[in-house]
This record gives C-alpha cells, structure tokens and sequence, in this order.
C-alpha cells in the first residue's frame, strides 16, 4: 500500500502530521509531495517539513491513497492544475481520496466530491451540504472536520486501506478512545 500527502504551503500541521505517522505505523508506505521545486514546506502555524519529492516528481504515479490535508492554504492546491489532475486520474482509477478541513473544496474543484462529505464549517458558504460530525465515508472518499479530528481520519483511512487492520489495537497504543 503507498498514499500520496500533499503538502502546500500553509497546509494545517496537525492535519498532515498525524496520517503520515498513523499510517506508517500501520506499515503503510507514505510519500510526502510538495506543489513547489522547494521540498521544505511551511506549514500554517510556522512547522517546517521537508518533502520527500515534489509533486512533480510523482505526478505519473498512481497511489492507493491521496491525502490533501487543508490549513490556511489550502487553495495552493485547489488552484494547482496538477493537484487537480492528479485528483481526477486516482478517482477515476477508483482510489482512495482523503480530503480534511477546507480541502474538499479541492475535491469539489475537481468534481469528485461526493454527496456525503463533511469539512470545516469555515468553508460552507463554498460547500452547503456539510455533515456535522468528525469524519464521512462516501464510496472512495473520505473527508473530516478539521485538526481536532485528524486521528479520527487517520484511523479511517487505514481502515479503508487495510480491511481487518486492527484499529481498536493501534488506537489503545495511542490512549486514544473514540469519543
């Protein structure tokens, strides 16, 4: 299994952080891609990452997974013709999509969201359908609320990825409870 996390400038830390640790803990293979030439990408609250590619570098291949994390730049990737492209090749593929905060007005930009979805309450005048809790699962795509439910949405993904995973065991490792 390998997921792609998209990394823009002004992505929400806590948001990126926690599936690319939650999912290489699950053994999941997870490649982190900047939009820029520059693989150091700052996020949103001033934490520095550095990439382990561009998206350029990557953008031919197809990934079980692709994780667009939002932040107070999220439109960095809405706006970027590849991310979209990018989007649009892996749902039609039937791949995974992961979308939290703003970003599912990247999936809506692509025309993929779903009829499901939830997403950060900041963004419903874009997105008016949003479900009010942590995370939704329509078909591939899986989106969430925001930081405070980026374990949730890690879980999920994983979930997704590895049918028979043992969640309940790895979120005991955490001292996380699903509330």
């Amino acid at each position: 299994m390998r997921a792609l996390l998209i990394l823009h400038e002004g992505f929400e830390e806590i948001e990126a952080i926690a599936p690319l640790d939650l999912l290489r803990r699950a053994g999941i293979e997870v490649i982190t891609a900047s939009l820029t030439h520059a693989t150091a990408v700052r996020g949103s609250q001033g934490l520095t990452v550095i990439a382990d590619a561009t998206l350029d570098d990557v953008k031919e291949d197809l990934f079980d997974c692709l994780i667009i994390p939002g932040g107070s730049g999220y439109r960095n990737s809405e706006e970027n013709p590849t991310v979209i492209a990018l989007v649009q090749k892996h749902a039609k593929a039937g791949k995974l999509l992961a979308a939290i905060c703003a970003a599912p007005c990247v999936l809506a930009t692509a025309g993929v969201l779903p009829k499901n979805y939830t997403a950060h309450p900041f963004v419903e005048k874009r997105l008016t359908h949003i479900q009010p809790v942590n995370v939704v699962k329509d078909g591939r795509v899986i989106t969430s609320r925001g930081p405070g439910t980026a374990i949730d949405f890690s879980l999920k993904i994983i979930e997704s990825l590895l049918p028979g995973y043992k969640i309940d065991k790895m979120a005991d490792g955490l001292c996380f409870k699903d509330q």
